[in-house]
């Protein structure tokens, strides 16, 4: 979506000032002519220092100016000023075409002529390098309303870096052998990597452990008021936001201060947020950039925002819409998906909003969260903001294959962020802390330069160069469309396809198999290849492909690692040279894909043909009440003994159903059917009355902090996860999260499968999550399984209404479990 302008008056404006001084030519006589002129190459900034003739009591609330450039083919930009202490106050400006311009300054006081119809020239040179946001310009939403692009509608590719501690990153020391600058040696870094954008925070003071270095650099503290004494911290940013605009990163910038300070310093109004805005577009908006307004603001940063505090933040928004020219794009920082999606952000509908800067952890599995962003009405680019750090919350798998998981979901950007780097730590290991958030430290320590030199980093260029090998901007995502494909694993097997001249799918399912592809082009011959995204090369597939009936068998993936499919139609005169100068292939993968050529038989059944359902071990319909039981249904288990209150009443999935009061009610059942069972199903229907204020047991064999077997688990969200104990893999060791939330006062059913060695969770019969390797059958403990059940102190009793408990002693397949929905 691109913006336009809002205001009518500011059309009536612009005709004002040229009605005023004719065009770009004021008369001699005017205006004070306030220097020479300024070269400066197109897009590059040029600035233009004042000197005012009065003094100020408060320079920061007392006076604004802005300059009204005019420029070639009557292009006009009105950029603000800002002040920069004592009687200097600066104007920057990027020309967006070559040739000359020439600007007046307004003063909100006329009087003061140093500041007040100052003008001058600004001659602007066709930019010579090589840095594609100087030779391209600055960013926009694209025509598709899909990605960003350039000025000129080049496509832009997002790859971006997280430092959410930017203004303690040390810009002239470092504390790593033969390094000069921490800072720039990280943004170096990244752009020898091929990243086009540096994200980060102004977290001005530390959270926590110490900083108080002898070379501690300046910083602003905006709690007590804009002051002389902020300036300093201002121009230590300067200098960081010149350096990463010199180097051609995009800087995804939050503005004015930490994310929580509005709602504990009276002192942020909303008037005093919207003139911290103005100020930083004043400052900073001339390089290039995008705004994301603050960590975590859409939508109301997990609940600590009341509507006051989120008037505060809106006014931030609505300050940089309104005087930021160059409409660099909005895209406020979201909460993690578990609590936010398109349908319940708070900023959505402001016109200003441009994209989505998604936050999203895990293993990424949940189409359902995907497909939200892509059918998001209008089309807005949504780029994967935030995902799991790189050996912090994540490996280098989960870390790497999220990029590729983001682009496949039609998700055109990946912000990578990599443990000690952005949690901004110093201090080497054994040595005394020096860090500017303790978020989850020391047991998650990291030092910087070993995070800044991770593999990841360097197999992310191979990422950048795949997609830039396509059109990756016309890539749709298929998701788990039947019509397009048939997989064996339809959630680890993500096709993105540019109609039939070329399709990617990217394998992430932890064995071989594969499946068929269709809607091919029969007349046509596809070049088939395996990319790994380990070692960035391609293996190709020596088969002719020719898709007779319109598909294709794929076969067997080389092993089972990740591997990216890349199906292309065969164009005449273009050469085979995918792979990188001096690349080496394995010997042994190109055997392995040789052989997978010769197997049998390829093609996988399509989705929904696997479905036959096998008999549970035990059913709970909870349509019978006897006593204070209701009975297990074949007649042959334990009933479900009813506590404190617990009713069986009309209305449920079928029949009755069991309710909770949400008080101290639950039910009990003494079942050891799934006791050491190495693999198994759990199914049921639930209706939530309300959403926890902390966390919702709905089922679980567990004793608390000890004697536990398994737990599903919902959030205040909605959201939720499963979690189990073998004898092998620890309690909470292992979680299988699910970000689709559950909505109250509607009826979803959730299932939990586990197949020896992953547990997966199913939301109404999509898969939505699944945990990492689990190994071992379930522990069997003597506690019994209790729904809706307050098992330790950071769960509550359930007010909810559940039916339709099914548990089976085998894992049922993604076929079995959509059968299973349908049954409603």
């Amino acid at each position: 979506m691109n913006r336009k302008w809002r205001l009518p008056a500011r059309l009536m404006v612009c005709l004002l000032v040229l009605g005023l001084w004719a065009g770009s030519n004021a008369p001699e006589g005017s205006a004070n002519h306030a220097s020479p002129i300024v070269k400066v190459e197109q897009w590059k900034v040029a600035e233009i220092t004042l000197t005012s003739k009065k003094d100020y009591s408060d320079p920061f609330k007392d006076v604004q100016i802005s300059a009204t450039f005019f420029g070639p083919g009557q292009t006009i930009i009105t950029r603000p000023g800002y002040w920069d202490g004592g009687r200097t106050w600066k104007i920057r400006f990027a020309p967006t075409e070559p040739g000359m311009w020439s600007y007046r300054v307004t003063a909100s006081d006329p009087s003061d002529t140093g500041l007040h119809n100052q003008a001058g020239q600004v001659l602007s040179q066709k930019y010579k390098g090589d840095l594609d946001i100087y030779k391209h310009g600055f960013l926009k939403v694209s025509d598709s309303g899909r990605h960003l692009s350039y000025a000129d509608g080049t496509p832009f590719f997002y790859l971006g870096d997280t430092h959410w501690i930017l203004p303690h990153e040390r810009f002239s020391t470092s504390n790593a052998p033969g390094v000069a600058s921490q800072f720039k040696y990280m943004v170096d870094k990244r752009k020898d990597q091929g990243f086009t954008v540096y994200q980060s925070e102004p977290i001005w003071q530390p959270h926590g452990g110490t900083h108080t270095g002898a070379d501690e650099e300046k910083t602003a503290n905006l709690s007590d008021g804009f002051t002389a004494d902020d300036l300093e911290g201002f121009r230590n940013l300067d200098r960081k936001f010149k350096y990463i605009a010199d180097s051609g990163l995009v800087h995804a910038n939050a503005q004015v201060t930490w994310a929580l300070d509005p709602s504990q310093y009276p002192i942020y109004t909303e008037d005093y947020m919207a003139r911290i805005a103005t100020y930083w577009v004043a400052r900073f908006g001339a390089y290039p950039v995008i705004w994301t307004i603050a960590q975590e603001i859409d939508k109301n940063m997990y609940g600590n925002y009341n509507e006051e505090t989120m008037g505060k933040w809106f006014a931030v928004g609505q300050s940089l819409a309104d005087n930021d020219a160059y409409k660099h794009p909005i895209m406020p920082h979201m909460e993690s998906t578990n609590s936010t999606l398109p349908a319940s952000s708070s900023w959505s509908g402001k016109p200003y909003h441009d994209g989505w800067a998604v936050q999203w952890q895990g293993n990424l599995s949940g189409m359902r969260v995907a497909k939200s962003f892509w059918n998001a009405s209008p089309s807005k680019p949504a780029v994967l903001y935030e995902s799991g750090y790189d050996q912090f919350w994540t490996d280098n798998r989960g870390a790497l294959g999220a990029a590729y998981k983001a682009f496949q979901y039609g998700m055109y950007g990946y912000g990578y962020g990599a443990a000690g780097v952005w949690n901004d730590i110093y201090s080497k290991k054994g040595e005394p802390d020096d860090f500017g958030t303790a978020s989850e430290m020391p047991g998650r320590y990291y030092w910087w330069f070993d995070g800044a030199n991770l593999k990841t980093g360097d197999q992310l260029t191979d990422f950048k160069r795949f997609y830039s090998a396509l059109k990756w901007w016309a890539l749709v995502p298929r998701f788990n469309d039947g019509a397009w494909a048939s997989f064996k694993d339809t959630t680890r097997s993500l096709l993105s396809s540019d109609g039939n001249d070329t399709y990617v799918v990217f394998f992430y399912n932890n064995d071989a198999a594969t499946g068929t592809l269709k809607k091919m082009d029969n007349t046509a011959i596809y070049n088939a290849y395996w990319f790994d995204p380990r070692q960035g090369v391609y293996y190709s597939i020596p088969e002719t492909v020719k898709a007779k009936t319109s598909s294709w068998c794929i076969p067997a993936k080389p092993n089972n690692e990740d591997w990216v499919l890349l199906l292309e139609k065969q164009k005449k005169g273009k050469p085979d040279n995918k792979n990188k100068k001096n690349a080496v292939l394995d010997p042994v993968i190109q055997q392995k894909i040789a052989d997978s050529l010769q197997a049998e038989s390829r093609c996988f059944v399509q989705t929904g043909q696997e479905g036959e359902l096998p008999v549970p071990v035990s059913t709970w319909k909870f349509d019978e009440k006897t006593g204070n039981t209701s009975v297990e249904s074949p007649g042959s288990g334990s009933p479900a003994q009813l506590k404190n209150g617990a009713e069986i009443i009309p209305g449920g999935v079928a029949g009755n159903a069991l309710s909770l009061d949400g008080v101290d009610d639950y039910a009990e059942i003494d079942s050891g059917a799934l006791d050491g069972k190495e693999q198994f199903t759990i199914s049921l229907w639930v209706n939530m009355t309300r959403l926890p204020k902390l966390n919702y047991s709905l089922i679980g064999k567990e004793g608390g902090d000890t004697d536990n077997a398994f737990r599903l688990t919902i959030l205040p969200s909605g959201a939720g996860h499963f979690v189990m104990h073998t004898p092998e893999t620890g309690w909470y060791s292992m979680v299988a999260a699910f970000d689709w939330p559950l909505q109250p006062d509607q009826w979803h059913q959730v299932t939990i499968t586990y197949d020896g060695k992953n547990a997966r969770v199913y939301v109404d019969g999509e898969e939505e999550g699944m945990s990492g390797e689990i190994r071992g059958g379930l522990m069997t403990v003597a506690n019994p399984i209790r729904l809706g059940y307050q098992s330790a102190s950071n769960i509550e009793y359930a007010q909810a209404d559940i039916d339709e408990l099914r548990l089976y002693d085998r894992a049922l397949t993604g076929d079995q479990v959509a059968k299973l929905f349908s049954l409603r």
